[in-house]
């Protein structure tokens, strides 16, 4: 079995509340797997800690498998009774001899059949403590029913011709390769214009790319998240925007850029001329300031 290629802990992608009562677990491992079956419970379903018992869980099967390029995702969700739980899997692989060999995977690593059976007390598993409501991602049901049409505006419509930036090229035609660093000039304007029409395609929705000011065409090197980037407009052309969508309906929604941020950032730039002592060091994550 291919240990090296299973992976999981629990947290992040590998185990999140759906919602306030589905927890998901996931387990990435090798193409080698050919089952695996999740043990789960309450963390003190036999008592406190330290009282005379031995943990036991449910054993459910993994049904659900997406397969990747190199691995195999297995995903299952659980109820938690107390919206905590304790885990640990159960993996099948298919030996040389064509006979099934079982493993468990714990926190604590991997266990034979054999080894597994000697465990006594509390078994050393994966734990979620608990299914906090502030960790729950929770979404409104409006944007499921709706049709989303994504924009990348300098791309989309050139709408005011002032706002052009000096090295914009003619938009383009049919058989004439764009460049990504290309410039073409549409703006907000653009898209206002385009309002009815996209009406008219049934769009109930427009997914934005990034509108603020940054030094790219795709923005996502944001400068300053309180400004509409010159190039499209400005912050009261964006609320012209809003309201012309929503006087028919359509919702804007946008790419917001919030977990990086570009070169000019000028918290980014203070750190650049003070290294640790700037005050805006631990927005950012960095590992060495002897290379900035």
């Amino acid at each position: 079995m291919n240990f090296s290629a299973i992976e999981h802990i629990p947290y992040d992608n590998y185990c999140y509340p759906l919602n306030d009562k589905e927890l998901i677990i996931s387990l990435k491992t090798g193409k080698d797997i050919t089952a695996v079956y999740l043990i789960e419970g309450d963390p003190f379903d036999g008592g406190i800690m330290g009282g005379d018992w031995k943990w036991n869980g449910t054993r459910k099967a993994c049904n659900t498998k997406k397969e990747l390029e190199r691995h195999f995702w297995w995903t299952t969700p659980v109820t938690p009774a107390f919206k905590r739980s304790k885990y640990y899997f159960e993996l099948h692989t298919v030996t040389e001899n064509n006979q099934t060999k079982i493993y468990y995977f714990l926190e604590n690593g991997f266990y034979t059949q054999e080894e597994f059976d000697r465990l006594s007390g509390l078994v050393p598993g994966f734990v979620f403590p608990w299914m906090n409501s502030a960790d729950i991602n929770t979404t409104p049901d409006w944007p499921r029913d709706i049709v989303w049409y994504q924009i990348f505006p300098d791309r989309f419509r050139n709408g005011d011709l002032e706002l052009n930036p000096p090295n914009s090229k003619p938009w383009a035609k049919p058989h004439q390769k764009v460049g990504p660093s290309d410039l073409y000039g549409g703006d907000l304007q653009g898209i206002i214009d385009s309002l009815d029409y996209l009406k008219d395609l049934g769009i109930g929705g427009i997914y934005l790319n990034p509108v603020n000011q940054a030094m790219s065409n795709h923005k996502y090197d944001t400068i300053d998240y309180l400004k509409i980037d010159p190039f499209f407009g400005d912050n009261e052309k964006m609320k012209e925007l809003c309201s012309e969508a929503h006087k028919r309906n359509i919702k804007i929604m946008l790419d917001g850029v919030f977990n990086h941020s570009g070169w000019c950032f000028f918290a980014w730039q203070d750190v650049l001329q003070n290294g640790k002592d700037s005050k805006y060091a631990h927005w950012f994550m960095i590992n060495n300031f002897e290379f900035i």
